[in-house]
């Protein structure tokens, strides 16, 4: 599950919406555990699943089900298990990274300067082959070496230099690659030959090169960069597909020389076969509408997890199944994200009342439980949740309840990220200026230095220098004068912040969903899934307050429903009806009150979501390209969102004070949750026969039909008293009378 945390960088794509099913489906231990509950309590998941559904299902086909898919689970991971077995020659190898050295070509730009950036986080020896120097630094234990790989001897000299001066290499990556976009006719033999030396004839004089020592130590790994060119080839890209039809085939060939041939079956080789991917190589071809796009950053990933593996692939297609939404307007895009957050919010709020529900079904007591306490002399509460009946269940329902639960919580942290709106956020201006502008005698430091100044935003005045004084003990504050002090600067500085606004213009005019710069929170972090967690936090305690005023709004009800019983004649309600009962409310309240509810949730959730989230900023440099280095991950909060949603917020809870405010229209006893009160009041005469599948009303049984009556004596020679009995019947009952006591 832990590939489920971290949003892919091309937003959600059909694999990330399809992991969580696959993880599922096809995950033996879960399905496996769900067959053996099923073999081995069929009433109380028959219970669970009718209190959901209402209806009952065939349990011989579920079984069925579950059978077949562990078995399906079962052979996948068995299956995937022997495929890396033989792709690794049923050999293991050992690793140390801080001596390890690894050889990217093309790593100044593209896919190769994030991947070297990415090992050289590592601390690992980084060797970079390009013609030209990245644009940006790398770390010191990078090392850049300027060469045509198209050389062969070119590269002998330089692969002898890097032998001297860092060592003997022993992962080598070869990334580089160009696209020229031309047409079979329309392009010039020049182009053709040198997508043809770059894209794969340089493979051979680098792997004579390096692979030779790594043969000597049966301890290396070459990754070949191909494409899904490889399998499919499209217009304006003939000569590129070839070459990567010819890396695949290198590949292949490579890899059965090395197990076959010279018997070093520890060397590990990969194949990466990435689909489109958003870089500068893609700006010769022509653009198709809604075409699927992967980010540099998932190709990158791709072979930087393989290679720390260090395991060896026929194919890793890196995310083929990746695909961005929607690019192209920001309006649009914007409508769109807000469209699908809706969604998703209306999902993760269904889901979340559904799994309340179920822990209330599975934690609701059932007729033994209460008969258990009652002999105890407990009770037990009955129809709302209540932790107490939780540690009444077994050992197997309590761990069910408990999945439920934190299930439902990581859903909170998780479903909401699962939409990314993304757009530039740079907005800078250039200007163009005559040499003699910077010439000494135009002082242009006096432009370009800043004052030691303490602005005042409000413009009234600067603070240049502050007098610093000696303060001695005759000079010293009182606790008093602190504390005033204290509070003093606190108001002002309230004040200040207060007035630096001009007006609620700042604040509500970008309107929902506005990126702004003062928005942004400081301290960015680099931990995307920390950040993630702190924008859905949120969400979570959105949850909790459902859980508190479900839980409250449903005790209310429930009594308001109990004490109806003495002015209506009506069905019970039960979870399987029989003859004229009524069924349960699927949410545990009415309709007219969940509904709503419901609704003011998903707003909220809505708003919440829309009022702090998380944000990835990519600066551009004044060519239009991204400065990877200078990536920025932080979270932003969007004040009108947020106010709305504490308006929002407060009338629910004042609603909610106003309903508990309501009074009961009868003098008929609360039960509350109180099964001891319930118990008592579930006793008719003895000649109401199936009363619980009729319609039953609440009060005294009249004496005739009453065999319960009972003459009580108060000690020898006391007086007889007459006790009679109030209870939930199908017969005709009289109203309760003041001054009677009922037993």
């Amino acid at each position: 599950m832990a590939g489920l945390l971290r949003l892919p960088a091309e937003g959600v794509t059909l694999e990330y919406l399809a992991a969580p099913l696959h993880k599922v489906l096809l995950q033996p231990v879960i399905t496996g555990a769900v067959l053996a509950s099923v073999l081995k309590s069929p009433e109380t998941v028959q219970r669970l699943i009718a209190s959901v559904t209402k209806k009952t299902i065939d349990l011989a086909r579920l079984t069925k089900t579950l059978k077949i898919l562990v078995g399906l689970g079962i052979v996948y991971r068995l299956n995937r298990l022997l495929n890396r077995a033989v792709l690794n020659n049923f050999t293991r190898d050992k690793w140390d990274w801080s001596k390890e050295i690894i050889v990217i070509t093309g790593g100044s730009g593209g896919f190769g300067e994030l991947m070297v950036r990415k090992f050289s986080q590592r601390n690992i020896k980084i060797v970079v082959l390009d013609l030209k120097p990245p644009a940006n630094p790398f770390p010191p234990n990078v090392h850049f070496y300027a060469v045509n790989v198209t050389d062969a001897d070119a590269v002998q000299q330089v692969a002898k230099q890097i032998k001297q001066e860092v060592g003997d290499p022993t992962v080598l990556i070869n990334n580089a690659g160009i696209i020229t976009g031309q047409t079979i006719l329309g392009g010039s033999m020049e182009g053709i030959r040198r997508t043809f030396e770059v894209n794969i004839i340089a493979f051979f004089p680098l792997v004579k090169a390096f692979l030779p020592s790594m043969i000597a130590k049966n301890h290396g790994h070459i990754v070949t960069l191909a494409s899904m060119a490889s399998f499919a080839t499209v217009a304006s890209n003939v000569d590129y597909s070839c070459t990567k039809a010819a890396a695949l085939s290198f590949h292949e060939g490579l890899a059965q020389e090395i197990t076959w041939r010279y018997k070093a079956r520890k060397i590990r080789t990969t194949v990466v076969q990435p689909f489109w991917a958003r870089t500068p190589l893609l700006d010769s071809l022509p653009k198709k509408p809604f075409q699927p796009l992967l980010e540099p950053e998932t190709v990158a990933n791709a072979v930087v997890k393989q290679v720390l593996k260090a395991l060896g692939l026929a194919a890793s297609r890196a995310g083929v199944q990746s695909q961005t939404l929607y690019k192209g307007s920001c309006e649009r895009t914007r409508t769109s994200a807000a469209g699908l957050h809706v969604l998703i919010n209306i999902l993760s709020i269904t889901l979340m009342a559904t799994s309340s529900y179920c822990c209330q079904v599975v934690a609701a007591p059932t007729r033994e439980n209460v008969d258990r306490a009652h002999s105890y002399r407990r009770w037990v509460p009955i129809g709302p949740f209540s932790t107490r009946n939780v540690f009444l269940r077994s050992r197997r329902q309590i761990a069910l309840w408990m999945v439920l639960v934190g299930t439902s919580i990581l859903n909170q942290f998780l479903y909401n990220s699962a939409i990314c709106f993304v757009t530039g956020a740079n907005s800078y201006g250039v200007i163009v200026v005559p040499p003699g502008f910077v010439a000494p005698d135009h002082a242009i430091e006096s432009f370009t230095t800043a004052a030691p100044t303490h602005p005042c935003p409000s413009g009234t005045c600067s603070v240049v220098l502050c007098k610093v004084g000696v303060v001695n003990k005759a000079l010293c504050l009182d606790g008093v004068f602190a504390i005033s002090v204290a509070w003093l600067v606190l108001v002002w500085w309230l004040c200040k912040n207060v007035n630096t606004l001009d007006s609620s213009h700042r604040v509500f005019n970008p309107g929902m969903g506005s990126l702004q710069p003062d928005n942004l929170m400081t301290n960015p972090s680099s931990n995307h899934v920390a950040l993630q967690l702190f924008a859905n936090m949120f969400q979570v305690i959105l949850s909790i307050l459902y859980f508190l005023l479900n839980d409250s709004l449903t005790r209310m009800l429930l009594a308001t429903e109990y004490q109806d019983y003495r002015i209506n004649r009506k069905p019970l309600r039960v979870f399987f009806p029989q003859g004229q009962q009524r069924s349960t409310y699927y949410l545990t309240i009415p309709y007219r009150f969940s509904v709503p509810f419901l609704v003011t949730l998903v707003v909220l959730h809505w708003l919440v979501s829309e009022g702090v989230y998380f944000v990835r900023i990519i600066p551009h440099n004044f060519r239009g390209e991204p400065i990877n280095s200078a990536v920025t991950s932080t979270c932003a909060v969007s004040p009108l969102e947020l106010v709305v949603s504490e308006i929002m917020g407060a009338i629910l809870v004042i609603l909610m004070v106003v309903l508990a405010a309501r009074g009961f229209y009868t003098a008929m006893p609360l039960s509350m949750d109180c099964s001891a009160v319930i118990s008592a009041a579930c006793h008719p005469p003895k000649d109401d026969r199936d009363a619980a599948f009729k319609p039953v009303m609440w009060g005294e049984v009249s004496m005739e039909s009453d065999d319960m009556s009972a003459t009580d004596s108060f000690g020898p020679g006391g007086t007889h008293q007459v006790h009679v009995h109030c209870c939930f019947t199908s017969k005709e009952i009289c109203p309760p009378r003041a001054q009677v006591l009922y037993a």
